[in-house]
């Protein structure tokens, strides 16, 4: 059964009336993530793929969305099945929760700090080989300088280029080439 995320909600008991108002009327309804639900944005409400457009109608009629929600909205065409791109959804169990493994400034962020330490490094071992009488040509200690100082550069086209991505559902990770929703 290919379940898709539909809704989410902060609160136990809006989910479960959201539930509850899915299954009295006929649709299989799941809640996905109630245990860590504070630390990976709330609890999902799910459906079957071919459920999608009545149980949005039946959620409409009962006047059940999620107030309280972190995440995105209800659509607002309720007759349009969610057309979704085959890269958005993960490669291991096709679910499409993908997000980012790292946030883009945290990688910008690291790749800053080690390429500093990589100067500072790059500045000891030429001093401690010339305090043991090897002499370091110039052009080899700028090369490692600007080799140190492209790092952030390269980590942003890399970051651009095949962004990292993890599912919420199984885990896995890839870094292929995915539209990934803006958080």
């Amino acid at each position: 059964m290919d379940l898709v995320t539909i809704d989410r909600f902060t609160s136990i008991g809006a989910a479960t009336i959201a539930r509850a108002t899915l299954e009295a009327a006929g649709i299989d309804a799941f809640l996905a993530g109630e245990i860590e639900s504070h630390a990976h944005g709330g609890i999902r409400l799910q459906v079957p793929r071919e459920d999608i457009s009545h149980a949005l109608d039946v959620l409409r009629d009962a006047h059940v969305n999620a107030s309280d929600t972190k995440a995105e909205p209800l659509p607002p065409d309720a007759n349009r099945e969610l057309a979704l791109d085959p890269d958005d959804f993960c490669r291991r169990c096709g679910s499409d929760e993908i997000y980012p493994a790292v946030s883009r400034a945290r990688a910008y962020a690291r790749a800053l700090i080690l390429s500093m330490f990589g100067g500072v490094l790059v500045q000891i071992s030429v001093g401690i080989a010339r305090t043991a009488g090897v002499i370091v040509p110039s052009r080899a200690v700028t090369g490692a300088f600007l080799l140190v100082l492209a790092a952030p550069l390269l980590t942003a086209i890399a970051i651009h280029i095949a962004p990292r991505t993890i599912c919420r559902n199984c885990h896995a990770q890839s870094r292929a080439r995915q539209t990934l929703p803006s958080r």
